[in-house]
């Protein structure tokens, strides 16, 4: 009989799964921010056009607007790579949205619980359904493993890229002063 789900979910990871939720909420709320200020839209209007938008769909709608509304190409391409960082943790966003978990092969380690008990017939969510067939993600339960230090590492990485990203924004004039808070230290905000 499997260990029991909530035998191998700390306190700590649960801090540390809700500061990685928040660090998307921030980057998400930021990237409404800057599409108010290119479009002239309020934000009020550009949250209800983008409510229902996960962070991908809303990131690859500011591109969108930058294209359309002739950003030049190195300002694009910076907002483009800061937003490739918390892009390339969306997985682990979805795990932590939408899996339980259990322990890893290791005792340090925990793993989504998806990866070892779906069917062969069914797809993980984390698959791009855009790509092709061999893009799948592994069914090798080694692959999506997470240590606290994991954890920690990708919540540090998403805090630091939201401040250098804001203080890019501010510095580009694409945010009004007031908005995305420079001060963001750390997810006890």
């Amino acid at each position: 009989m499997p260990e029991p789900f909530d035998s191998c979910v700390t306190a700590q990871h649960l801090r540390l799964f809700g500061g990685i939720v928040h660090w998307f909420a921030r980057h998400e709320i930021l990237i409404e921010e800057i599409m108010s200020a290119v479009s002239g839209a309020g934000r009020a209007d550009v949250m209800l056009l983008t409510r229902r938008l996960d962070f991908n769909a809303k990131r690859e709608a500011l591109l969108d607007l930058l294209r359309h509304h002739g950003t030049p190409v190195d300002k694009f391409d910076r907002i483009c790579a800061y937003l490739l960082v918390p892009h390339t943790q969306m997985a682990l966003w979805r795990n932590i949205a939408h899996s339980t978990w259990r322990p890893g092969r290791h005792l340090e380690f925990i793993q989504p619980n998806w990866i070892l008990n779906l069917p062969e017939t069914i797809r993980p969510i984390t698959d791009d359904l855009d790509e092709p067939s061999e893009r799948q993600v592994p069914r090798d339960d080694r692959e999506l493993t997470y240590s606290i230090k994991d954890l920690e590492d990708v919540e540090g990485i998403l805090a630091a890229n939201y401040r250098a990203l804001s203080e890019f924004l501010h510095d580009a004039g694409l945010l009004p002063a007031a908005s995305g808070d420079r001060r963001a230290g750390h997810s006890s905000e």
